[in-house]
């Protein structure tokens, strides 16, 4: 995160802590633009003022006052429409700090990360927009100190409350607040695949890392998200294409060697197999 750090830094409206966290507000559109294409961290934004139009994961959203964004690492955001009154507030987490601090404590993760999958941009009623610009302010107030020792670890429980509060808005089915160990590997899977899905697409290789047999990964992920295990990677791997096809210059054959494909034929296969259309017949259309 060191460069959004020198990023936002020079506005002089952005505390952070390390490499793994930081806040800032009132820089308008410039977070926006430093946010285009795919980005590596986790994303809370909160419009405060003025409309804009973007797209995240291929999916177009309207952005209004009061509506959160939530990208997870790895989303692939494009700018459209912004207004010059444009305002909010964001708070950025590596996906080391999520992946030990916030992720760790959310109940039926797989659920919210089904929902948000679908839901980047998510309207907020007054009473929880004032809550959550609470919680925002008192974070803030308790970053000040940057250098102190337990500034860290007092970070850690506020952000961690935080994301149990806006969990508990989702409208998703809430069996009990306790993983069990189908849900544990499903979500370990996930952010496996999510790192990796340009190296390695193989089911064996993601069910090693869990010390299980690929049955029986693809068993639980069936199960418990209703997509297989082949369609979730598949999904990452169509969804960077599509981004890079629609909307970068880089060739065909650029794109395949960047998705570890072996050349642009098997690419090309691939692509045509998961879309019902070629790289380039999909370029042509976009």
């Amino acid at each position: 995160m060191e460069q959004s750090i020198d990023f936002f830094n020079n506005f002089g409206s952005c505390r952070y802590i390390d490499d793994d966290f930081i806040m800032f507000r009132g820089l308008k559109k410039e977070a926006l633009d430093y946010y285009s294409n795919r980005i590596d961290e986790a994303v809370l934004g909160v419009c405060t003022n003025g409309h804009g139009k973007l797209t995240v994961n291929m999916k177009n959203y309207d952005l209004n006052p009061h509506d959160i964004m939530i990208l997870s690492p790895g989303a692939i955001v494009k700018e459209g429409y912004i207004s010059d009154d444009l305002d909010g507030l964001f708070i950025s987490c590596s996906k080391k700090f999520c992946d030990e601090v916030i992720f760790q404590n959310i109940p039926q993760l797989v659920g919210a990360f089904m929902f948000l999958n679908d839901n980047q941009v998510i309207p907020m009623e007054e009473k929880d927009y004032i809550h959550l610009h609470r919680f925002y302010e008192f974070i803030w107030d308790n970053t000040e100190k940057r250098d102190s020792l337990l500034t860290k670890e007092i970070l850690r429980h506020l952000l961690t409350a935080m994301a149990l509060w806006l969990y508990s808005l989702l409208p998703i089915s809430q069996h009990g607040l306790t993983k069990n160990r189908q849900e544990s590997i499903v979500e370990k899977f996930l952010q496996d695949a999510q790192d990796q899905y340009k190296q390695e697409r193989r089911v064996g290789y993601y069910a090693q890392l869990q010390f299980i047999t690929p049955k029986y990964l693809s068993m639980v992920v069936k199960l418990v998200t209703g997509k297989t295990v082949s369609d979730w990677i598949n999904s990452f791997v169509i969804l960077a294409a599509k981004s890079q096809l629609k909307n970068t210059i880089k060739t065909i054959q650029e794109i395949a060697v960047e998705l570890n494909f072996p050349n642009q034929s098997f690419f090309g296969k691939y692509f045509k197999k998961n879309t019902g259309m070629s790289p380039s017949d999909y370029r042509s259309s976009n």
